[in-house]
């Protein structure tokens, strides 16, 4: 008996099953308990799915695709860019681009040839009335979200804490892009030469922990995905001597130049002094001597004859007597010859 009421009660609940979905307004997507999300390739074509319920004494009059852009109410008042509309206008760039599955509860809606514009959250509405003529609609809650997969783009280098570091210090270059998916793969490099680049490693953080001046120079790296990669562009980084250090080599360079202008100077006023002592010297007179030297034999021969007369003076008397003592020995003439040119010379001057 227990049994028997049982299934009675179960039978009840099937048969009033219908009549109860049918009271009922909503839109389902693919996922029916949170927000569905699609990514698509740019010149793709992307299924939104759907589906909705309405109460049988209403008739649907219009059905509506719309598209939003930012933070977006989930309340059904949602408005936005016109997709798809049975009875409306739409946005021109989806002019041509959308087929409607208008079959029973069916409002899956496929969009053609997507691009980049077409990012963005997608809503199905419909409107219906009753035999009151009373004007309806119901908005589906959570929608479609649809996401545009690229290649990464706007690669770019940001540095921490700045491009301009001393020397020693801690240096971060991090790879930032805009990529769907996200970039698997980031390369850096170093600017070696105007065709030729050194590679540091991988991954998106490429950090120095106590940078060195060898370590200035042009950095970029490269974001990879499954859909392509793309270079930033290259970024400057200056790493300059501490101040410490500056100050030092600035005062060791003063020494330098100081000392070398002192050297300079004392060099200077000791040439000047030498010139000044070597212009006061005075020029000694050549003597007369020099010129006798110069007279020719046979006027030495002269004059060394007439002498052969007597002799009064006894100094007179020496002199000639040294004059006319034997000859040296050819060695010895040899040796004094310049004596014996001088003692003639002088005697030709006594005599006169």
């Amino acid at each position: 008996m227990h049994c028997q009421y049982i299934l009675q009660l179960s039978l009840l609940t099937l048969l009033s099953l219908p009549g109860t979905l049918a009271m009922t307004w909503s839109v389902w997507y693919r996922d029916r308990d949170r927000t569905t999300v699609i990514c698509a390739s740019k010149g793709s074509s992307v299924v939104l799915d759907c589906t909705y319920r309405y109460p049988a004494s209403q008739i649907v009059r219009r059905k509506i695709w719309f598209t939003t852009r930012g933070d977006t109410k989930l309340d059904g008042s949602q408005q936005g860019d016109g997709v798809y509309n049975t009875s409306g206008l739409i946005k021109e760039r989806y002019r041509g681009r959308t087929e409607f599955y208008d079959q029973d509860n069916n409002c899956t809606l496929k969009l053609n040839n997507v691009t980049e514009d077409d990012r963005g959250r997608f809503f199905f509405r419909f409107e219906a009335n009753g035999s009151s003529q009373l004007h309806q609609g119901f908005t589906g809650s959570w929608g479609v979200d649809l996401t545009i997969s690229d290649a990464p783009k706007d690669v770019s280098v940001k540095v921490s804490p700045r491009p301009e570091v001393v020397k020693g210090s801690r240096l971060t270059l991090t790879c930032s892009n805009n990529a769907n998916p996200a970039a698997e793969t980031y390369t850096w490099f170093q600017r070696s030469g105007p065709l030729l680049s050194l590679r540091l490693g991988t991954g998106k953080e490429h950090t120095f922990n106590e940078i060195d001046s060898d370590d200035s120079g042009l950095y970029f790296c490269m974001a990879q995905n499954a859909l392509g990669s793309q270079n930033s562009t290259e970024q400057e980084v200056k790493v300059r001597e501490s101040a410490h250090l500056m100050v030092v080599l600035a005062a060791f360079g003063a020494f330098f130049l100081v000392t070398a202008v002192i050297v300079v100077l004392y060099i200077y006023i000791k040439r000047r002094k030498w010139n000044t002592a070597e212009k006061k010297l005075p020029t000694k007179p050549v003597p007369q001597i020099q010129k006798a030297t110069l007279s020719r034999p046979e006027d030495i021969y002269e004059n060394m004859r007439r002498s052969a007369k007597p002799i009064t003076d006894p100094d007179d008397m020496n002199y000639a007597e040294l004059n006319i003592s034997p000859a040296p020995s050819p060695r010895r003439q040899l040796n004094n010859k310049a004596e014996d040119d001088d003692a003639h010379i002088y005697s030709q001057l006594q005599t006169h």
